[in-house]
């Protein structure tokens, strides 16, 4: 018998589910395009100077994961399992099989099996989509343990909006003091 080596998708949000307009996304977003791979080692390092032990049995969530590839890239190098949270069901689709479960999932409903249940969230170009970006704060500290971390990834510098923020559905681009004043 065949496995697929993509991850079975568990629906808990059907009525939530989206389609990600920009479906050419997927097929550029792989661990070895430029711009993944220099975030992820970006990340890498961010995780280092956490002092986060990538050796050390972690449970975390990538929540607007799309094809889960942040995930997967971790879960490759470290001992952590990454769950991933997404409403397009297209992307979510895609994810590689891993350690981790996908969920097409609105984190906004706090479903009770995800209460304070992980030790990090990742949010990697998911804030510069909400429009209430408090309430969905709100909603991910619902899911991080007490003492967690948070790692975020957002488009920087609001003069550099463009037409492509537009076509990709962002509501603004961030530098360090509107990030802080957001969460």
């Amino acid at each position: 018998m065949h496995k697929s080596q993509h991850s079975e998708v568990i629906i808990l949000s059907p009525e939530k589910q989206c389609t990600f307009e920009n479906k050419w996304y997927y097929d550029i977003a792989q661990p070895s395009h430029f711009w993944i791979e220099g975030r992820f080692k970006v990340f890498m390092n961010l995780i280092n100077q956490a002092g986060m032990d990538i050796h050390k049995p972690l449970q975390g969530m990538e929540i607007g994961c799309g094809n889960s590839v942040v995930r997967s890239e971790l879960e490759a190098r470290s001992s952590w399992i990454v769950d991933g949270s997404d409403l397009d069901l297209h992307g979510l689709q895609l994810a590689k099989n891993s350690k981790g479960k996908i969920y097409l999932y609105d984190i906004l409903e706090q479903n009770p099996m995800f209460k304070e249940r992980y030790d990090f969230l990742i949010l990697f170009d998911v804030i510069e989509h909400i429009p209430d970006v408090a309430r969905f704060m709100d909603a991910c500290l619902f899911h991080l343990k007490k003492g967690g971390i948070m790692f975020i990834n957002v488009p920087a510098l609001q003069r550099l909006f463009s037409v492509y923020d537009q076509v990709q559905g962002h509501q603004l681009r961030y530098v360090k003091s509107t990030l802080r004043r957001v969460l």
